[in-house]
């Protein structure tokens, strides 16, 4: 359940606490593997320019979560930027099915370009993109 709820204790109160409050809940709800939270975070005219809509993004997820016993990751949010209804963030993750190591580079390493919309005082992703990231990306 999203922390924004107000059960895991202050509310943030500035857009940009807010966004980084969501992204935060989301890795969590991935992490958990539940699909609930992610499905209410995606804006229903959510648009990528692989042709993904939210229904195909939500399947994509179940399928990665019906695959995986367990999901890990490492996020570092790189970049945010934040005006009024809407919201930028670059973030990038490791991906792996058992705990990441990036020493080892047990994972795989992508880098996220999230377009958020806000929505009846809530942030909605409205449009996502990814691509390879590297190793020295997170150092």
């Amino acid at each position: 359940m999203f922390c924004l709820a107000g059960a895991c204790g202050s509310v943030p109160e500035t857009p940009e606490e807010r966004l980084r409050a969501v992204l935060h809940d989301a890795e969590e709800a991935a992490r958990a593997r539940e699909l609930a939270p992610l499905r209410e975070l995606v804006a229903d005219d959510y648009a990528d320019r692989y042709g993904n809509g939210k229904r195909e993004l939500v399947r994509y997820l179940a399928g990665l979560f019906l695959r995986h016993d367990a999901i890990h990751l490492l996020t570092r949010i790189r970049a945010l930027e934040v005006e009024p209804g809407r919201a930028r963030a670059e973030v990038l993750a490791a991906l792996a099915g058992r705990a990441v190591d990036l020493e080892t580079l047990s994972a795989d390493l992508y880098r996220f370009e999230f377009q958020f919309l806000e929505v009846e005082g809530a942030w909605r992703l409205r449009e996502a993109a990814w691509r390879p990231a590297t190793r020295d990306d997170f150092l």
